[in-house]
């Protein structure tokens, strides 16, 4: 592969094992569809740098996937969290219209 670039991808600690997939082979399937090779990862303060080599262009549109990924990541994980939230709120509400209905049956909130 000809190569005149490197570049190193900033990635949380979670976007790093969602790129790299189960055992690899999604990051080895990125890297070749774009004619990249990946360097290495690199520990950094808040997670990893993930550095390519390739041509600049390739490594300029998949400098663009990764910031997509990283923004359905992003959307993704906090869906979830919020997701978690409203039905642990909903379950803490429904326990103690539970609770109260056993210990006051008069005064329950149903």
């Amino acid at each position: 592969m000809l190569s005149d670039s490197s570049l190193a991808f900033l990635l949380r600690n979670s976007e790093l094992f969602l790129i790299l997939g189960t055992d690899g082979s999604d990051l080895r399937r990125l890297a070749e569809s774009y004619d990249v090779s990946v360097e290495g990862v690199t520990r950094v303060p808040n997670g990893f740098a993930l550095v390519l080599e390739g041509l600049r262009g390739s490594l300029d549109l998949l400098g663009l996937v990764l910031s997509q990924q990283k923004t359905v990541f992003e959307y993704c994980i906090d869906l979830i969290l919020r997701t978690y939230h409203l039905i642990a709120h909903k379950m803490r509400r429904t326990a103690f219209n539970i609770l109260t209905l056993l210990i006051c049956p008069d005064t329950a909130a149903f």
